[in-house]
């Protein structure tokens, strides 16, 4: 589990943490208002955090070789442009 500081680094605008055995990311996610570019590829995720909504600059999201079963909180992030 990545640990809820993460939310502080509010400039970082690319995350790769992919292949890591990850079960859930924190909701204080929402504090990387940057976030442009996130790679959670090859982990072990049943579903990403509401907060990814919030994130109003992510374009691309790599999700792939996870268990998602949902994408509840895809409708409000309006400049995804790549999942």
């Amino acid at each position: 589990m990545l640990p809820p500081t993460i939310g502080g680094l509010t400039a970082l605008k690319k995350l790769v943490i992919y292949q890591n055995r990850l079960t859930a990311l924190p909701e204080e996610m929402s504090g990387l208002a940057s976030l442009k570019f996130i790679d959670v590829h090859k982990n072990e995720l049943t579903e990403l955090p509401g907060c990814f909504g919030q994130l109003h600059a992510l374009k691309v999201l790599r999700a792939n070789a996870n268990r998602l079963v949902g994408l509840s909180w895809l409708q409000p992030a309006p400049r995804l442009s790549w999942l």
